[in-house]
């Protein structure tokens, strides 16, 4: 019972202190009552899962921005190996450059920028000395001592404006007529007064008269060419036509540029094929390749013909088959039907001796003069000219067929 009593009392004056302890803390001794949790009010309520997807949102942003920034590192790589492919100088022993590399022609851009580069600079440079030349051209210039060394302007050929000393004028006037070649030709009173606008009708008659005879004259003691007989005859001829010379020096010479063209074009046409089979062959390899690599994953065994596309030795592009050209049947022909229009025709074949009867029945009075008969090489000109033709179809390979030495 005592014990007790003296737990009531401690547990009084414990009281008792905590009590006094929150007074003394307690604003204008006014006890504060305990804080309590107030519920949030119902127009406050979040919904669920508002958080996670907040979270969500924000770690999206991140990757987003990681994804960015691996991309602007990817395009500086991407841009700084273009730089120096550009900038790379190329080598003799590259393929065309390394177009079998890369799907971008980085020579050919690198050479199209630096002419631009040279454009830029060169414009540059003219607008700098036009500038200058203006300056100099503003300034005063001072009284020359002597009448020679007088400044005088002229304008050259070209049609600009230059200015040197009146004792240089006449060396640099000639120099300009001897380098540009338009020193004009002395023309004669008589060649004035008769120019060719100026003439009658009957003078232009008599002149082509005269013109025509020349060239028949020249047609009879020289060759015999299409040229030769055209007399300034105005015609269209096709696309293929090549207006060859009258003279035999001249038609040498375009013979041979011709020749050197067809030359020229069967040496690229062959480089070019060459370069193509070696990029296909290239293509094949790499093809062989990746068969080859998926078989070994597979584990199925390789065959004899694969491992030989991949030897290095037999790396050749497959022919092609050749292609069979179509021909008409001529049985199918004889055997059609006669149309209304050719009934009663008669049919000439050329392969008989229609010609030479014709010539037989044939008026001594119509026929050619009889010089055209005695000139050698004449009688069998035409098949000569024919055989000229064909031999020299077969040596240019077509590609002149419509040009004719005639």
């Amino acid at each position: 019972m005592i014990f007790q009593l003296v737990d009531l009392k401690a547990e009084l004056a414990r009281k008792q202190a905590q009590f006094n302890q929150q007074k003394l803390h307690a604003k204008d001794g006014v006890r504060k009552k305990a804080p309590t949790e107030k519920k949030p009010p119902k127009w406050v309520k979040q919904n669920a899962g508002v958080a996670d997807r907040a979270k969500r949102d924000m770690e999206s942003v991140a990757s987003e921005d990681n994804s960015i920034e691996k991309s602007r590192r990817a395009l500086e790589a991407k841009a700084k190996m273009y730089d120096q492919l550009m900038n790379k100088i190329p080598d003799e022993n590259d393929e065309e450059d390394g177009e079998s590399l890369y799907l971008v022609d980085f020579q050919k851009k690198s050479n199209l920028r630096r002419k631009e580069d040279e454009e830029k600079e060169r414009r540059r440079k003219e607008k700098e000395e036009e500038e200058a030349e203006e300056k100099l051209l503003k300034e005063k210039i001072p009284e020359p001592e002597d009448s020679d060394e007088q400044w005088v302007d002229y304008v050259d050929s070209f049609g600009r404006s230059r200015r040197c000393m009146k004792r240089d004028l006449p060396k640099l006037v000639a120099m300009d007529e001897d380098l540009t070649g338009k020193k004009k030709p002395e023309v004669s009173n008589s060649q004035k007064e008769y120019s060719r606008d100026l003439m009658s009708a009957d003078m232009i008659r008599e002149e082509q008269r005269k013109k025509w005879e020349q060239e028949e004259l020249d047609a009879i003691n020289g060759p015999l060419h299409y040229s030769n007989v055209r007399f300034d005859e105005i015609r269209s001829h096709g696309t293929g036509f090549f207006q060859f010379g009258k003279t035999e020096e001249e038609r040498g010479e375009q013979m041979k540029s011709l020749h050197n063209l067809r030359e020229q074009t069967l040496s690229l046409r062959e480089k070019k094929e060459q370069l193509k089979a070696k990029r296909l062959a290239a293509v094949q390899a790499r093809l062989a390749k990746v068969k080859q690599r998926k078989m070994v994953q597979e584990g199925a065994p390789l065959p004899e013909s694969l491992v030989e596309d991949l030897d290095p030795m037999n790396m050749k592009p497959k022919e092609e088959e050749p292609v069979e050209m179509l021909v008409r049947d001529e049985a199918l022909r004889q055997d059609a039907p006669t149309r209304d229009w050719d009934r009663g025709k008669k049919v000439i074949d050329l392969d008989t001796d229609y010609v030479s009867k014709r010539r037989q029945e044939r008026d001594n009075e119509f026929a050619p003069p009889s010089f055209y008969y005695d000139r050698p090489n004449r009688n069998n000109y035409r098949e000569e000219e024919e055989e000229e033709e064909e031999e020299e179809e077969d040596r240019t390979g077509g590609r002149y067929c419509c040009i004719h030495q005639r």
